[in-house]
């Protein structure tokens, strides 16, 4: 988890949520929607039975998705919203995902660079 190098570094209060079935919480994720969507739903209900009043999330990568997704969802929750190098709202998992269960299997699928020759003008 990147945040455990991070949060050290921060004055005030600082809390990482460790997203389902990511880092740790694999096994937990094993059968469920593990989608931006789906971890959205879950960040407001940790948010709320921490008791906290208009956090402002920090997301980063996948998680900078499910922050700007809970943010739209409540924004009256929402303090304000810090996203670095986020993917956009909910474009994870892509439809060619469940095809890469391998690596192998995974750049079968996906198109091949083609060569870019300089023009001749």
């Amino acid at each position: 988890m990147l945040w455990r190098h991070v949060l050290p570094r921060l004055r005030g209060r600082c809390l990482a949520i460790e997203m389902t079935g990511y880092g740790t919480s694999i096994p937990d994720g094993v059968g469920r929607d593990l989608s931006l969507a789906a971890q959205a739903d879950r960040l407001p209900r940790w948010v709320d039975v921490l008791g906290l009043e208009a956090p402002v999330p920090v997301g980063h990568d996948l998680g900078g998705g499910v922050a700007q997704i809970a943010a739209v969802r409540r924004p009256e929750a929402c303090g304000g919203l810090v996203l670095t190098n986020a993917v956009c709202y909910d474009s994870w998992p892509t439809p060619a995902w469940p095809r890469c269960s391998t690596p192998h299997r995974c750049c079968a699928t996906c198109p091949r660079p083609r060569s870019i020759r300089p023009s001749s003008s």
